[in-house]
Formats: structure tokens, sequence, C-alpha cells
């Protein structure tokens, strides 16, 4: 058994150990206070940068957002003023690539495939970022048309005038495999409806990072559609005007060549019945009534109306003799004109 000192010596040495403990938990404690107090500042300090890199973005957003909408109106501004569309769309094309940060912008219209007339689209132009190649190089069908069965998630959304935004890893085959040789990983097509009608679309292809864009972006590109839209509608409508100013341009020239002939055989009419005249006996003059008078008066009161009434308005004189005067109506009720003939 143990002694009455050895107890002791325990009973200390266990006194100086939880002495010990107590101290080294006291300093645990105010260690692990200030951790809680170091994480509560770094946790505020985060939260400061979430909301900076937030305010960052929807600044960058906004900026991104007025860039595009500048953008927007000087294309609106270029196919205003462009006669022809045709001149102005690679500008067109350009200044929308370069103003959502895409590494490509491609312009599309529906057409008939070649071979079998089934619905397709093809690349009517391209614009690409520097060492970035035409989507036509990996898919060189797309110069005469691509049937739209290989894209059949966008036809779907196409014809409902909605707009495509995807990740390309998520897209179905063969759509999938068709843009991975183009070296795409996201991207955004445009509807450009015509009358209402499918008319063809505006792509933005990235081959970097994947990108979805955002709903502002897509309501600013969806009024550059719309101005694409009006622009072609606008120069369908003065295509057909200038068919029809065409049309009675020639319609004109026609009556115009048919009156030529008709003044040419009134002409020649004409030749004739002076040559008539100038070997005729008698001469013609001819009257005009100033004002019209009844044809169921006596032809002496007729005779007697025109003397004070008639003036002298042309004449064709051959050999004159004695007079004899010949009147007529030129309708029913009244009489405008009398030829005198003196022979």
């Amino acid at each position: 058994m143990d002694t009455e000192a050895e107890k002791r010596d325990r009973d200390r040495t266990l006194q100086t150990e939880f002495t010990k403990c107590q101290q080294e938990n006291q300093y645990l404690r105010t260690q692990l206070a200030q951790l809680q107090q170091e994480n509560d500042r770094l946790q505020s300090e985060l939260i400061q940068q979430r909301q900076e890199c937030d305010r960052l973005r929807q600044s960058e957003a906004r900026s991104r957002q007025a860039s595009l909408l500048s953008t927007v109106a000087q294309i609106a501004n270029l196919l205003l003023r462009s006669p022809d569309r045709t001149t102005v769309l690679p500008d067109v094309v350009r200044l929308l690539g370069k103003a959502v940060g895409s590494d490509r912008c491609c312009l599309t219209q529906d057409v008939a495939h070649p071979e079998t007339g089934v619905p397709a689209v093809r690349i009517l132009m391209e614009w690409c970022q520097v060492g970035v190649s035409p989507s036509i190089d990996s898919t060189p069908d797309l110069e005469t048309g691509v049937p739209w069965e290989n894209f059949a998630q966008f036809r779907e959304n196409y014809l409902q005038g909605v707009v495509s935004n995807y990740l390309v890893a998520d897209l179905p085959e063969p759509t999938r495999s068709i843009f991975l040789e183009q070296s795409l990983t996201s991207i955004l097509v445009v509807p450009i409806l015509v009358k209402g009608q499918s008319w063809g679309q505006i792509g933005f292809d990235n081959c970097g990072e994947p990108r979805l864009y955002d709903e502002a972006e897509i309501a600013i590109l969806q009024v550059a559609a719309d101005s694409i839209a009006a622009a072609i509608e606008r120069q369908e409508k003065d295509e057909e005007l200038l068919r029809l100013e065409q049309a009675r341009s020639q319609e004109l020239e026609r009556h115009n060549a048919e009156l030529q002939q008709t003044l040419d055989r009134l002409s020649e009419s004409e030749e004739r019945y002076r040559s008539l005249f100038e070997m005729s006996n008698e001469g013609i003059y001819r009257y005009e009534i100033e004002q019209p008078f009844s044809i169921s008066l006596s032809v002496d009161d007729q005779v007697e109306y025109l003397y004070q009434h008639f003036r002298l308005v042309d004449r064709a004189i051959g050999k004159c003799g004695t007079a004899r005067l010949k009147h007529c109506a030129v309708n029913l009720e009244y009489c405008y004109e009398v030829s005198f003939v003196w022979s």
C-alpha cells in the first residue's frame, strides 16, 4: 500500500497536471475566440468582396449592354440609309460579333436543299475573330444548304420565334458532333422573322470558354434581328414597287406607241382630207355656236339663231362658187357645231 507521502505526491502531481490542463484549455479557448474573430472578419471581407464582384459584374454588364445598344443603333442606321441591304450586312455581322465578344458571328437563311428540296439552312456571310477558322471549313455544305433535320432542336425553337441559347455539350446528336467539328463550346441563335415568317438567323459562336447569354443581351440582339428583318422587308417592297413601275412604264410605252400610230394615221387622213379639198370645187367653213339650242325649233328659227350666235373656227377652201348652208346636230337634244359648204 502507498504511504501517506506517496499519496500526497501523487495528488500534487495530479493537481499540477489538472492546473496545466486548465491553463491549456483556457489558452485554446482564447485561441478559438481569436480564430472566430478572424473567421468573422474574413467572412465579412468575403461578403464585401462578393458584393464588389457583383457590383463590378453588374457594371461590366451595364457597360456591355450600353455598348451593345450603341452597336444596334449604329446597325439600324446603316440598314436604314442603305437602299441595298447586301452592301452593309458584312458590316452588320462584324459589328455584332465584336460587340458581344463572340468568336464567330454569322447570318444564315432558310432555303430548299438544292438536291432534295427539303428545308435547309445556308450561310450568307460570316465574321470570325483573328485565329478562328470559318465554320464552312468544317461544314462545307453550309455554302449550299444543310438540312434542318440535323438541327431539330434549333428548328423547333426557330419556327416558334424563340432564341436558342445552348452549351454544345448539352445538345443531342447529330447537332453536337457538327458543332464540335466547328470547335464550338456554346452557341446563341436569334431568329429573323419577316412578315411573321421565318427568313433566317443570326448566330453567335463561342469556341473557347462556354458562355450562355443573359436575358438583357438576348433582348438587345433581338432588336438587331428585327432591324435586319425590317431592312429585308423594306427592300422587298422597294423591289416590288420597282417591278410595278417598270410594268407601268412598259404599258405606257405601249400606249404611247399605239397613240403615235393613231396620230400617224390621223396625219395621213388629214393630208388626204386637205388634198381632197385643195382639188375640190367647194369650200367648207366650220363654225361653233356660242350657246347650244334645241333642234326642235323650226328651220327658220334655227337659221336666225345661227346668224346671231355662230363664230368661225376652221375652213377649207377650194374653188368657191355659190353658197349653200348645211347644219348638223351633235346629239339628240342640242346642236353645237355647224358647217357651211360654199360652192
